[in-house]
C-alpha cells in the first residue's frame, strides 16, 4: 500500500518574516533602489552590471551588484534614473 499524504503545515506570518529577515542586500528574492543609465520597463529584467544602489537624491554608487534583476517601477522616458528592482536570478 502506498503511503498516506500529509499536508505541509499552513504559511504563517511569523514563518514569512523569519524568511525574509535574513536577507541581505543584493541576495536573491531582495529588492533594492537603484540607478542605471538605461530605461528598462515594468517587469523587464537588467543584468546587474548595468545597476547601482541609489544614492539620494538620484544617482548610483558603488560596486554593481550581481545577478539578474527585474524592474518594479516605471522611468519617465530616458535612462539616468532610479527605481525598484527585485534580484530574482
Amino acid at each position: 500500500m502506498g503511503s498516506i499524504y500529509t499536508p505541509p503545515p499552513p504559511i504563517t506570518t511569523a514563518a514569512v518574516l523569519g524568511a525574509t529577515a535574513g536577507v541581505t542586500a543584493g541576495a536573491v528574492g531582495s529588492y533594492g533602489f537603484m540607478h542605471t543609465e538605461y530605461a528598462p520597463s515594468l517587469n523587464s529584467t537588467i543584468a546587474g552590471s548595468s545597476l547601482y544602489f541609489s544614492t539620494v537624491p538620484n544617482g548610483g554608487s558603488g560596486s554593481p551588484p550581481a545577478g539578474t534583476w527585474r524592474c518594479f517601477g516605471n522611468y519617465g522616458g530616458a535612462g539616468g534614473q532610479s527605481t525598484l528592482f527585485v534580484r530574482i536570478s
